[in-house]
């Protein structure tokens, strides 16, 4: 009786639709003469006669014959006929009529695959469907089912250079359902046979509109082509427009390089980094200071790629522009939440720059021309005609790009002397050549240099230089398997001087690395993408070299070496759909770390503070020895359940390891500190990072909305002793200090993502703090309590706002606030010997006032929407509109007639205007 009832439903359900219309099908009367006539041979000709359509699958009715006669015989009795001698039953819906074998017939085509067509139906003649461009016709045109629904697989790709988009939106209106491309461009749906109307949009490209008629299976190829006008675009748009929702990953920020131009500048400058900063979780100590800071992290947790390259030091004139040169940029992707398991070496984050250099239209042409800077790019293809062996595209494309200062001139306008004495200069360079070949695959060689001077009066100064080359194959080895290797090498050297006098010196250090790596893509398996690979990293630290400068000068030279180090990786990452609702990633990730000789290592007692005088033995190591190795297995998930279409809930974990350190005795990089290696008196630091979300976005995808909470609980964090000395210390381990670390928060985000008004709000809630418990108390800080990091910032708010007045006019206006970091202060002073000796409080007990700044541009832009090659525009912005004097930092000195004294420095404490000519060709 329970089987009857729970069938009942159904059964009554079909009768019903069969009976009516059945009705409908009685009108029709059929005639016809066939004598041992295979049964869809008889269907096919009852098609093209009558108004119906047969559906079956040809191996149900594979070798059946019949030998019949019909004279103006109802269309039911006919099909009655044909089917009862196979034990064969029919249902009838409007004029389709399914055959199918009795047992089936009820379990296999229910109502809703009907219901499901009779919306294509609908569609097809509504409004939506006239937009769209063209029907293609996927499968064969037998009228065979396969329970309705069938895979359509495809690759989408640029139509310029071919290159494959990753994230391109496909949304299918009729069945409520989206699937986005992988990292390869491709895409894998089950859709019903019949008419599908697929929206296929992507940031930067002209949206289509298609209809697929599906009949069977097929793989397909899409060609987009980049949109004629980028007026609207923001940041962090270089993605789906619910992309945010329907990823897999959390945390994760895409960016192109229109999508930076419309923020305030400094100085005319668009910069990338400066960009992320307005983004939820990202942060810098303070104006000028160099890298940024994700989740509470340092700067060197960062790991920084550009075109596969290593990168070190990612900033120019001490902080105030990044190294990226945004016209050279392809794309940009920042990872802070989940980070794949192909990804190593650095706690908080990875971000991951491409340049350009695959243009095979035309030669084209970006720069810009301001008061301080300016910079000029050009790609497109060696050759001027089209290669015949490659379709329809150059088989080689360059890009070259640079950038130079001339500031000078404004500070020999400035009143005060030592500012009029100095001087600050920087260039940069990028170079790129891709060769595509065969169609399958391509070779790209990127290089990259830059230059930096700063000096302040006679009295100090700095420079820098970096380089980095890579060479990347990517090669597709069958259609579901596609490879990437690439081979990297790059070195960055730092300098400080004095200029003059007795104590004029250089001290200069740096590192160079070499990196290898494999990727393997694999996306033959349904549902999943699996990537596996293998990666090596050889780091050369240069010693820290101590010379005189200039006849005068007594400085007595001094070299300190520095260990080596390599570190062997192996993941594999998968992503995957398990349904409509769940979507998985999960990665795992197995690090060597191997410190390396030359060097000396000093052996103290067991117990006892680190001190040059309680040495009590040491072991030297040749060139290329190991003197410490480290494993670690580093598990990464992440999770997404959809709550409907516009929402979803993510949960990620990530364990992260970290080899190298960057040595530093402030808050931001200077070119003074130093890169150091994991070994005995300091281990890999180590971090588990949990975060959660919840995603929302609201009329179709116009709003977003995002709240993501997370915590991390890091191990084997460095700290210093107080007035620890650093540089040219060849016993470093005395100074340096390890202990736990952790740190938590939440971000919010509201974005508006188009229309004449746009922009976005972005709060981050975060701490972050330090323990060290030593097993002593010289190397114990604040009683092995906890207290907040020098990173510890609790309120960052970001407004940025703009408006479209036209298609040429855009005004732009961006507001920062965030807390004051901490800071140890003297609480007393007492004097020995006529010195005055300071007393310091508790490790970073007090705070710096709060950081806020408003910044404003406008924009306007000429030939936008005439057809021409030549188009430029003029952006004036304004740079801390209300001249805050925002403190970098508090510094004391004791006074013998006021008491004790706190002097407060500010790097840019005034307004900064500026003026930038931009053009493109």
């Amino acid at each position: 009786m329970k089987f009857f009832f729970s069938i009942f439903p159904l059964f009554s359900l079909l009768t019903v639709t069969f009976l009516s219309q059945a009705q409908v099908m009685e009108k029709i009367s059929i005639t016809g003469n066939y004598q041992d006539t295979n049964l869809s041979n008889i269907f096919y000709d009852i098609e093209n006669v009558y108004p119906v359509q047969f559906f079956y699958k040809k191996e149900w009715i594979k070798d059946m014959r019949l030998s019949i006669v019909f004279q103006e015989e109802s269309i039911l009795d006919v099909i009655q006929k044909l089917t009862k001698p196979y034990n064969l039953n029919f249902l009838i819906y409007y004029n389709s009529i399914i055959i199918a074998p009795e047992d089936i017939l009820n379990q296999d085509y229910t109502r809703e695959y009907f219901v499901i067509r009779n919306r294509q139906k609908n569609l097809f003649k509504s409004n939506n469907w006239i937009t769209a461009s063209d029907i293609i016709h996927l499968g064969d045109s037998t009228k065979e089912i396969s329970a309705g629904q069938v895979v359509i697989k495809g690759v989408i790709v640029d139509q310029l250079n071919e290159e494959p988009l990753r994230g391109v939106n496909l949304h299918f209106e009729a069945l409520n359902m989206t699937t986005s491309t992988d990292n390869a461009g491709k895409f894998e749906i089950l859709l019903p046979t019949g008419y599908n109307l697929v929206e296929i949009s992507y940031i930067g490209y002209e949206t289509q509109k298609i209809v697929w008629e599906v009949s069977g299976q097929e793989e397909i190829r899409i060609l987009l082509a980049p949109d004629a006008y980028e007026l609207e675009e923001l940041l962090i748009t270089g993605e789906t427009d619910d992309n945010n929702v329907q990823s897999v990953m959390m945390g994760i920020t895409r960016l192109r390089p229109q999508q930076i131009e419309n923020l305030p500048v400094f100085l005319g400058e668009a910069d990338v980094i400066k960009s992320l900063m307005t983004l939820p979780g990202v942060s810098t100590v303070g104006e000028g200071a160099g890298g940024f800071n994700v989740r509470g992290g340092a700067i060197d947790q960062n790991l920084i790629l550009q075109d596969e390259a290593l990168i070190f030091n990612a900033s120019h004139a001490l902080g105030f522009f990044s190294i990226f040169n945004s016209d050279a940029i392809q794309e940009v992707e920042l990872y802070k939440g989940h980070i794949p398991a192909q990804y190593g070496g650095r706690l908080s984050s990875v971000l991951n720059v491409k340049l350009k250099g695959n243009n095979g239209d035309k030669l084209t042409g970006k720069g810009g021309i301001g008061i301080v800077a300016s910079r000029l790019t050009l790609d497109g293809p060696l050759q001027s005609k089209k290669s015949k062996k490659n379709g329809n595209t150059p088989r080689t494309t360059f890009l070259l790009g640079g950038r130079i200062t001339y500031s000078d001139w404004i500070l020999k306008m400035i009143k005060d002397p030592d500012i009029q004495n100095s001087s600050g200069y920087f260039y940069d360079i990028n170079a790129k050549i891709s060769h595509r070949y065969s169609g399958k695959g391509m070779i790209t060689a990127s290089y990259y240099q830059s230059y930096d001077k700063v000096q302040f009066s006679d009295d100090y100064g700095f420079s820098w230089k970096n380089r980095a080359a890579s060479l990347m194959w990517n090669h597709m080895i069958k259609p579901t398997i596609s490879s990437a290797f690439s081979a990297s090498m790059g070195d960055n050297t730092n300098l400080s001087y004095e200029p003059n006098g007795l104590k004029a010196f250089t001290l200069t250090n740096g590192l160079a690395n070499f990196r290898l790596k494999e990727d393997i893509l694999i996306s033959s398996i349904k549902n999943h993408n699996l990537s596996t690979g293998i990666e090596y990293v050889r780091y050369d630290i240069f010693p820290d070299e101590l010379a005189p400068k200039g006849d005068q000068s007594r400085v007595v030279s001094e070299s300190i070496a520095k260990d080596n180090g390599q570190e062997l990786g192996l993941y594999i990452n998968d992503e995957f759909t398990l349904n409509y609702l769940f979507s998985f990633s999960f990665g795992l990730r197995f690090n060597a770390f191997q410190q390396l000789g030359p060097g000396t290592e000093y052996i103290y007692p067991e117990g006892e503070p680190k001190r040059k005088d309680t040495v009590i033995d040491s072991i030297s190591y040749s060139s290329g020895e190991a003197v410490e190795t480290y494993y670690n297995l580093m598990p990464r998930f992440s999770m997404k359940y959809s709550l409907s279409p516009s929402s979803s809930i993510k949960f990620s974990y990530n364990r992260t390891s970290q080899f190298i350190h960057l040595v530093s005795n402030s808050t931001a990089a200077l070119p003074v500190d130093f890169w150091l290696v994991s070994g005995p008196h300091y281990a890999p630091e180590t971090s588990n990072n949990f975060s959660i979300g919840y995603f929302r976005n609201f009329m179709n995808n116009l709003w977003e909305t995002s709240l993501e909470i997370y915590y991390r609980r890091l191990q084997n964090v460095i700290e210093y002793k107080d007035f620890a000395e650093l540089l040219l210390n060849d016993h470093l381990e005395t100074d340096l200090l390890s202990g736990d670390g952790k740190a938590y928060g939440a971000e919010v985000l509201i974005r508006r993502k188009k229309g004449r008004f746009n922009g976005w709000l972005a709060y981050t809630y975060s701490r972050s703090y330090v323990r060290i418990d030593g097993d002593n108390e010289e190397e114990t800080i604040n009683d092995g309590e906890w207290y907040p990091s020098n990173l510890d910032m609790p309120h960052n708010f970001n407004v940025v706002f703009n408006y479209n007045f036209n298609k040429s006019s855009i005004f732009s206006l961006n507001f920062t606030y965030r807390s004051g970091r901490p800071i140890t202060v003297p609480g007393s002073f007492y004097m020995v010997d006529g010195v005055f000796i300071p007393e310091f409080t508790g490790r970073n007990e007090f705070r710096i006032p709060p950081y806020h700044r408003l910044d404003l541009s406008y924009t306007l832009k000429r030939n936008v929407i005439r057809k021409k090659r030549y188009k430029d525009s003029f952006t004036f912005s304004i740079y801390n509109l209300y001249a805050r004097e925002n403190t970098y930092s508090i510094f004391y000195r004791k006074s013998l007639t006021t008491g004790r004294n706190a002097y407060r420095l500010s790097v840019l404490g005034t307004i900064f205007p500026s003026f930038t000519y931009n053009f493109e060709f």
